[in-house]
């Protein structure tokens, strides 16, 4: 079940084409998907059916000082689709895009990800309601997994931290005021599961994942994969407005992680982000070494067009890397960007890597 990149960026210029007839399709919001009225404090602000589109698309080119063997070109775009039949009842998917393409003196063949990241029908408007219930292809509730740097920092992250099963249901409680709890249950076969999800995340020669933490040992033991999670998001006022949040998940095959993570918001609307993940193949512990991630990530809010995005990651077994950009829009839709990032690896070898990475991308 896959998408073409070709489809993507048509269907973002479709969609793009229609923004500007709004008159015409008024149940179609693209972008922000801002109502014209607030269904909390006007009562005949129910939208009915409405759909909401997003989506991006663009391509990044990448210049490693000191090793021209790991310069590269990446080509992304990611959409999103929500198509609500009422105020209580969605339809909600998003794929995304990814291809990348060596530039050293022996480039190989393309590194290509293509792939639904989530498909289910929403029970529960996530405004006006204290409980939903999200069933299909879903996200199973751990951690935030945010990150706004290039796509190029991000080819090297581990998304086994965040990922899990695919097909369940997840049951949301929201008291409407401070706090949020998420609980899932999500299955899948190994049969199944695409071979970017079984295997190690896109990684650098000096940086391979360290033996002992992979999913060859859960492949090996065959069967169904089953996990459940739950999270724990409380908001508090310290540092103009913060949310802390607490994760676990276990899996039939041993599988353990645990997660923390802290968010503030500023009264500017700049994004401060510290997170930690550890992840153990084993229950115990010790027949394997765990696995763990230290994030810090800033976002300025857009001022004068523009924004800056910094980012720090500690991988254990893996890597250290920072990076830091600046993003500028441009009539609307249009984003360029630059970002300069250092990677140093930590699986001995001591190599060390200084990356400049420029992108174009269009927003919707």
């Amino acid at each position: 079940m896959g998408i073409s990149q070709r489809s993507l960026i048509g269907a973002w210029t479709l969609l793009t084409v229609l923004s500007g007839r709004t008159e015409a399709a008024p149940w179609l919001h693209l972008g922000s998907c801002v109502l014209a009225k607030d269904p909390q404090t006007e009562l005949d602000a129910t939208p009915g059916f409405s759909a909401c589109a997003r989506g991006r698309a663009g391509a990044e080119i990448t210049a490693t000082f000191g090793n021209a063997n790991d310069n590269h070109w990446i080509q992304h775009a990611d959409g999103s689709l929500g198509l609500y039949y009422s105020d209580w009842l969605g339809l909600l998917g998003r794929a995304q895009f990814r291809e990348t393409r060596g530039l050293g003196r022996a480039p190989g063949s393309p590194d290509r990800l293509v792939a639904p990241e989530y498909f289910l029908v929403q029970l529960g408007n996530p405004a006006l309601d204290r409980f939903r219930v999200e069933v299909g292809r879903v996200d199973v509730p751990f951690g935030v997994g945010l990150s706004e740097a290039s796509a190029s920092y991000r080819s090297y992250e581990d998304h086994r931290f965040w990922d899990g099963p695919q097909y369940g249901v997840t049951l949301t409680v929201d008291n409407k005021v401070n706090t949020r709890f998420d609980v899932g249950y999500a299955t899948d076969d190994f049969s199944r599961l695409t071979k970017a999800q079984l295997e190690a995340p896109t990684a650098p020669p000096e940086a391979p994942v360290a033996p002992g933490i992979g999913s060859t040992d859960l492949r090996s033991r065959g069967g169904a994969k089953s996990g459940a999670s739950a999270r724990l998001a409380h908001d508090v006022s310290a540092l103009d407005g913060s949310r802390l949040i607490v994760s676990g998940y276990g899996e039939n095959h041993g599988e353990r992680r645990m997660g923390f993570a802290f968010v503030n918001v500023s009264r500017r609307d700049d994004l401060t982000l510290f997170e930690f993940a550890r992840r153990q193949v084993r229950p115990d512990g010790q027949a394997q070494a765990f696995s763990q991630v230290l994030r810090l990530a800033y976002l300025s809010a857009w001022r004068d067009e523009g924004r800056f995005v910094g980012q720090f990651d500690d991988e254990r077994f893996r890597f250290r890397a920072g990076t830091f950009g600046r993003e500028v829009r441009l009539f609307g839709h249009a984003v360029l960007s630059l970002h300069v990032s250092y990677r140093k690896s930590e699986t001995g070898d001591e190599m060390k890597r200084w990356q400049f990475t420029s992108g174009v991308e269009a927003r919707l």
